[in-house]
């Protein structure tokens, strides 16, 4: 099985950090990998709060 969207977003913070500090712009590319990261942070709280709606549609329809 493949590997699940927030362990790919993870992979993806750690990439862009290692790539800052090993970039000679070292200053402008951090401020670019600080703001991916508060993106995969919105992205990953906007989807538990996604999968927490659909957990309860579900629950209601089971019921």
């Amino acid at each position: 099985m493949g590997k699940s969207i927030h362990e790919r977003w993870k992979e993806d913070a750690y990439y862009y950090e290692k790539r800052a500090a090993e970039d000679e712009n070292y200053e402008e590319t951090k401020a670019r990998v600080e703001k991916k990261k508060a993106q995969i942070k919105e992205s990953l709280k906007h989807n538990k709060d996604k999968n927490k709606q659909m957990e309860e549609r579900l629950s209601k329809k089971n019921r």
